[in-house]
């Protein structure tokens, strides 16, 4: 793979706004009853321009197997505008997909519900129904509430925005302004919701070019309203891309930092009062090179972090640990340490239980072809394992994500072996020691990968 395709790749996974996650929902099965993780229901969305107007639509894919097989991809959009940016919430047999949409004009959300587990889809409906543009939507599920989260220009900043709905989606409240300050930008947002806890974090420009910090907004009704915006840390510098994990009342929100305008680490702040309130960050990283792309995931009191870092220069994807809820961190440990070509790339971490695992992409050889790696842990994330390569083909793979249930894993990434790129996923049923052949979700008519979102639930 070359650097310019690296550079370009790099550029769309930044402006990912999906949040993947499991979630629980009741088993799926052709006949809607049965059990085990054989009746998974998965789903997989993403973006492709479909014969006829040039026009990019949003598709659903879904797997009542546990990702054995996909049935053929529903266009789920089919507007007269472009759509684009899609995100997927999965519970019960409730399916939500929302995404940006050029139909009305402007950029709007819209969204569309489907009660049967992903056969048919209801009409999709405008949820930001906005004169300015709207953005960058996230979708989080808890119970039967729903919040939709967007940015949106319509004062003329960028600010956040979050509908929420009651009904599982079937309608939604008047838009809440969480970030509600009309003189700065606000956007590169996450959204994580716990009980009837949600918070949103997000990088706001305090002064122009890069001044930027990172700020949490909380709310304890489950989004019907929120506190004022709490500044995490006022950094007189760039801080971007924030990151949230939460495990009872702990709050961690890990970003990325601009040291003196030259290099990045990835800082860390926690809370232990549930996001009111933060202590001072941590540097985990601390390394000599930009520390980037970072995923954080937590189980109990043992946090992980990832990333993928130039120290060496070339790049590594390393991690660190905590097993005092964030209170310090151990070193930094290098995962690829003697790669032979030297671009590791966009890391995902995610828990097993008391158990990790990490994927990346790795070019696997000279001719710059990238595969897919992913590496476990069974002893809480003291150490991984040697990685397996679950891809390794001819073509690039890129985008890896994962998702866990019991003790099924599974892999997913863009592949562009069949000639042009495709969605695959690889399955595991042994929590990531072996894995299945790939399986292809769909082969996309965009050359260069959009946006997709990968959910898998469990009974």
């Amino acid at each position: 793979m070359s650097r310019k395709k690296i550079e370009i790749i790099n550029t769309v996974l930044y402006n990912l706004v999906f949040l993947l996650t499991v979630i629980l929902m009741g088993s799926c099965t052709p006949g809607g009853g049965g059990g085990g993780e054989a009746g998974l229901l998965t789903g997989v969305t993403w973006v492709d321009d479909p014969p006829g107007p040039d026009f990019t639509d949003i598709f659903f894919s879904r797997s009542i197997d546990g990702g054995a097989t996909f049935e053929p991809p529903v266009n789920v959009s089919a507007t007269a505008g472009s759509s684009s940016k899609p995100v997927l919430a999965i519970f019960g047999r409730t399916v939500l997909i929302a995404w940006v949409d050029d139909t009305p004009g402007t950029s709007n959300i819209f969204l569309t519900r489907s009660t049967n587990g992903g056969v048919t889809f209801e009409p999709p409906v405008n949820v930001s129904n906005t004169l300015g543009d709207a953005d960058s939507p996230q979708l989080a599920v808890s119970g039967s509430s729903v919040l939709v989260v967007w940015t949106n220009t319509t004062l003329g900043n960028s600010e956040l925005l979050v509908r929420r709905s009651t009904d599982g989606g079937a309608t939604f409240e008047p838009p809440v302004n969480v970030s509600n300050n009309q003189i700065i930008n606000s956007y590169g947002f996450e959204l994580a919701f716990s009980g009837s806890t949600v918070l949103i974090a997000w990088e706001a420009l305090i002064a122009f070019p890069s001044n930027a910090n990172i700020f949490v907004a909380r709310s304890d009704d489950g989004g019907a309203t929120f506190g004022l915006p709490v500044n995490v840390y006022a950094s007189s510098g760039t801080s971007e891309n924030p990151r949230i994990a939460i495990s009872g009342s702990t709050v961690l929100i890990a970003w990325e930092e601009w040291m003196a305008g030259v290099t990045t680490d990835i800082y860390v702040s926690r809370s232990t009062d549930g996001g009111a309130t933060y202590g001072p960050p941590t540097n985990v990283s601390n390394t000599a090179g930009f520390s980037e792309a970072h995923r954080i995931a937590i189980s109990g009191t043992t946090i992980i972090i990832a990333w993928e870092d130039t120290v060496q220069p070339i790049h590594d994807i390393l991690v660190v640990r905590s097993s005092d809820s964030g209170a310090t961190f151990g070193p930094p440990v290098n995962l690829t340490p003697s790669h032979p070509i030297g671009v590791s790339m966009f890391p995902w971490v995610m828990n097993f239980g008391s158990d990790f695992v990490i994927t990346w992409m790795e070019e696997t050889n000279p001719n710059g072809n990238s595969d897919i790696l992913i590496t476990r842990s069974t002893d809480s994330g003291v150490t991984f394992g040697a990685p397996v390569n679950v891809s390794n083909d001819t073509g690039d793979s890129t985008y890896p994500q994962v998702v866990t249930s019991g003790s099924m894993l599974l892999s997913s990434w863009f592949d562009n072996t069949p000639g042009s790129y495709g969605i695959f996923v690889a399955r595991s049923s042994d929590e990531g020691g072996t894995f299945g052949p790939p399986v292809t979700v769909s082969t996309l008519a965009v050359d260069i990968p959009q946006y997709y979102d990968f959910k898998i639930a469990t009974p």
